[in-house]
């Protein structure tokens, strides 16, 4: 089965998906976390991208969660975003290849087709 991949219980992936709820909300993207994408704001994008916004999320997910993450939450959220996505990219290639006997290639043949259609249908 395509979930068999999630082994988290129901009440981690119940507060994953709040967490993304959240972050999508606030204009993020919506398979990744708060904490994850506090983590990259602080840590991984330009001086100026570092609002106090972001540094207060982070520290308010280190503190909330200190006990199970030592005071890596944000950075393993991050982490853990990432892995996800792969994992999901993943599938999807598998199933391309199951119906299609193709995978990857599949997906980047749609956005070349789709960049021609915008560059077509924009105008100048």
């Amino acid at each position: 089965m395509i979930d068999d991949w999630d082994q988290r219980s129901y009440l981690v992936k119940l507060g994953d998906a709040f967490s993304q709820l959240l972050n999508t909300i606030l204009g993020g993207a919506p398979d990744e976390s708060l904490s994850g994408r506090s983590w990259r704001r602080t840590a991984l994008q330009p001086k100026n991208w570092n609002t106090p916004f972001w540094w207060f999320i982070r520290y308010m997910s280190e503190v909330m969660f200190w006990v199970r993450d030592e005071g890596n939450h944000s950075r393993l959220a991050f982490e853990e975003d990432v892995v996800r996505s792969s994992l999901r990219a993943k599938a999807l290639s598998s199933l391309l290849i199951q119906y299609w006997g193709r995978g990857y290639e599949i997906l980047n043949e749609d956005l070349k087709w789709n960049k021609k259609a915008t560059k077509m249908s924009s105008p100048d």
